[in-house]
């Protein structure tokens, strides 16, 4: 057993005891137990910051001509929208005078729409609030590099924020924590009208070029992935259980995503898939799952993800294999369809437009990466397909706090958005 397994054994002992989950220790277990999600990272020279064909964007200075309204309600921006005769983007060039000071903007969005910015110069830190109040997200770093190379959205800067409107609503952007001369870009972006996203599960390998995934390690390309069935006996499963076995991940994903998947499809328009199967070390990328981005809007329609099986079919002393959780019984193949669909779950995620959540949280939301309770579905008594099993959702919670932002992220409103396409009605 290796250091950081028998680590993570030691700190999931004390999850053991019956009733709700200590989230230090899960936290702590499931970061030695290396179950991860990475986030893909594209070099700066292949992210696209506006579309050529776009209209120039309005231009205006804090004080300037165009910017009007009270200060602590945040200036309007006039033009600004998505409207008839109005313009989806803004370039705004203001000074922070005092660490104190924050500028603030209105922006009228409708409920369905992505808020992207970013600022450079004398600020560090931009905000967006919802129309009532929520910060939904606040950042001081850019993570544009988790974009589609494509993305439309403002990239670059001291710091990148995006939004997916859940109301429809003037919002608030704020920027702060600085001094000096700073400029800001704002876009509102309408996600695609072309019809409902597809996705489809690919379980027979696969051959890709896992450069996409922006994660280059100087590893021959194309990779080869193997198949699921070789994973089956892995579980104490069967050649004959796979048919159940995939019926049970594409339910799971059906019910956690509220669209039916497919299992062919991919190369044609609005259909991203998730390959299941193959090794880290036959992808050449060390990690359990992996997206091609993270794409708020999904303004990227044809994308692939990975869920890769051999931590997750590895011995039983390994609390990152799902053969810990069934070394004392439980319905086997109940519990690996259902873990495995809840990975492929939180990677399209990705892709449909969600961050990452607060593990620590205890709310086991479906984008919480190393959740081991919330990615597996295991209960109190610690045993995989049993009568206590848990249902994971996407749902609100706080964003990662390692991975630089702040505030609540909504990643059900977010996976509905990225799935379904277009401005909706508010809800309610």
């Amino acid at each position: 057993m290796t250091a950081s397994v028998l680590l993570s054994a030691v700190l999931i002992g004390r999850l053991d005891a019956p009733g709700s989950v200590d989230p230090v220790a899960l936290a702590a277990a499931t970061a030695a137990a290396r179950w991860h999600c990475s986030l893909p990272h594209r070099p700066r020279e292949q992210r696209v910051h506006a579309r050529a064909d776009a209209p120039p964007p309005l231009r205006l200075g804090v004080a300037g001509q165009g910017v009007t309204g009270q200060p602590e309600l945040g200036r309007r921006i006039d033009g600004l929208g998505t409207g008839p005769g109005q313009n989806p983007a803004a370039e705004l060039t203001g000074e922070l005078t005092g660490a104190d000071q924050v500028d603030t903007y209105q922006v009228p969005m409708r409920a369905g729409e992505v808020l992207g910015a970013t600022v450079q110069g004398g600020a560090e830190r931009l905000e967006v609030y919802d129309p009532r109040g929520q910060l939904v997200q606040g950042s001081e770093t850019d993570r544009s590099s988790s974009y589609p190379a494509g993305s439309p959205l403002p990239a670059g800067g001291n710091a990148t924020i995006d939004h997916v409107a859940e109301v429809t609503g003037t919002h608030r952007v704020a920027v702060r924590k600085g001094a000096g001369t700073y400029q800001a870009r704002l876009l509102i972006a309408r996600p695609p009208e072309t019809g409902p996203q597809r996705i489809v599960l690919e379980f027979a390998g696969a051959t890709l070029d896992t450069t996409t995934f922006g994660t280059d390690t100087a590893v021959t390309q194309p990779r080869r992935l193997s198949s699921l069935r070789k994973f089956l006996p892995r579980w104490g499963l069967r050649d004959s259980d796979e048919p159940a076995l995939t019926k049970l991940i594409a339910d799971t994903v059906t019910e956690n995503l509220g669209i039916e998947v497919g299992t062919d499809g991919f190369g044609t328009a609005n259909v991203s898939r998730v390959v299941i199967g193959g090794t880290a070390a036959e992808a050449g990328v060390d990690t359990v799952g992996i997206s091609e981005s993270v794409d708020p809007g999904n303004l990227a329609r044809e994308e692939t993800a990975l869920v890769l099986l051999d931590r997750l079919s590895g011995p039983a002393d390994w609390p990152d294999s799902l053969n810990h959780y069934l070394a004392t019984g439980g319905d086997r193949l109940t519990f690996v369809g259902r873990a495995i669909g809840n990975i492929a779950s939180h990677e399209a995620g990705h892709f449909l437009g969600s961050w990452h959540t607060d593990p620590n949280s205890g709310l086991h939301d479906l984008m919480a990466p190393g959740d081991l309770v919330g990615a597996f579905g295991y209960g109190p008594d610690q045993v995989g397909g049993t009568a206590d099993d848990i249902r994971t959702r996407f749902d609100r919670d706080a964003f990662a706090p390692d991975e630089g932002f702040t505030g609540l992220e909504d990643t059900r409103n977010r996976t509905t958005v990225g799935i379904d396409g277009g401005v909706r009605p508010s809800p309610g």
